[in-house]
């Protein structure tokens, strides 16, 4: 009998020893990620969550300067878009992920300010992320059909202050970048009109050909090459590009605070060390500057607009702070 309970008493030991070696993980060495001054080295690929549907405007920015990310870095990049729900879907997943560095989010101001400012959300960016470097900037502009009733911005102002009822504007869904950019303007002076949301700009543009409204909302970029429509009024920061100098911005106009850019950039989880944000950071501002990245930003109508990880944060709670004013005064701040 006592042998038998020696032999089982030895079998449960053995198992334990099974069971604990095998729910052991490998621990991560602290500084295999750290290079001979305390940075952040990458050993290994970096994924570039895209929340937003590859091909489209926010896809098409990373994809450019993907090459040229990868010589600064020294390790592939690759890229994914987990698309849907207005970029929520994809930054859900980016936050489930682990925060070692590997793993970053290339974002809009739809997925990061106004889907948790607007639709509600279990994230948002003061308190799940850190800026790390902001890469290009395009201003909202109102485009109209060319040869139409609206030679000018003066002239679309005038025609809405005259026949309200009679004006509507196509956006890129109600409480969007696009459908905020003209609200800000449209309360500064004094004017209600009927906003008309869409899927997305080919939509709009398509209503806009149709005659079934009378403007199409969107980023300069997406408007400008679009047969049949010009921009005549930009609701953002100057245009430096040759398509957008001429366009009057609302300032010139008259109309303070109503600045609205769309901007793209690179986004870790909070907890991601500092090392890695300053290390990824500075691959970007480097990769930025080579000539060819440049040209080729250029030939889709894109201007480099780098910020640093210090200088995008601060954008970025500026821009929140604004465009939750705008929103809560156009009672579409999120309840």
């Amino acid at each position: 009998m006592k042998k038998h309970l020696r032999l089982w008493a030895a079998l449960i030991c053995l198992l334990c020893l099974i069971l604990t070696l095998g729910g052991c993980k490998k621990k991560e060495d602290p500084n295999a990620n750290k290079g001979a001054n305390g940075e952040f080295k990458f050993t290994k690929p970096v994924t570039v969550i895209v929340p937003f549907t590859a091909g489209g405007p926010t896809d098409q920015m990373v994809r450019v300067l993907q090459p040229y990310l990868e010589k600064q870095l020294g390790v592939n990049v690759i890229i994914e878009n987990p698309a849907g729900a207005g970029g929520a879907i994809g930054t859900m997943e980016f936050l489930s992920k682990a925060p070692d560095g590997y793993t970053i989010m290339f974002g809009a101001p739809t997925n990061v300010v106004f889907r948790p400012l607007t639709s509600g959300t279990d994230y948002s960016y003061e308190k799940d992320f850190q800026a790390v470097s902001m890469v290009a900037s395009t201003p909202i502009t109102v485009a109209v059909k060319e040869n139409g009733p609206y030679k000018d911005a003066k002239t679309l102002l005038e025609a809405i202050k005259a026949h309200p009822d009679n004006f509507s504007y196509a956006n890129a869904g109600n409480g969007s970048i696009t459908d905020v950019a003209f609200q800000k303007l449209l309360l500064k002076a004094n004017l209600k009109v009927k906003a008309v949301p869409f899927s997305g700009t080919a939509d709009g543009y398509t209503a806009v050909m149709g005659d079934h409204v009378n403007a199409l909302v969107c980023n300069l970029t997406e408007a400008t090459g679009k047969e049949g429509i010009h921009s005549i009024l930009n609701l953002g920061s100057p245009a430096n590009t040759k398509e957008g100098k001429e366009i009057p911005t609302c300032d010139q106009l008259g109309f303070k605070d109503c600045v609205t850019d769309t901007f793209f950039g690179f986004y870790y989880t909070n907890e991601v060390p500092a090392n890695a944000v300053e290390t990824f950071d500075k691959a970007v501002g480097t990769a930025l500057q080579d000539p060819e990245c440049v040209k080729k930003y250029a030939a889709i109508k894109q201007t480099v607009t780098y910020k640093n990880a210090k200088d995008f944060d601060a954008y970025l709670r500026s821009f929140i702070k604004s465009t939750t004013e705008s929103l809560q005064a156009l009672d579409l701040l999120v309840k």
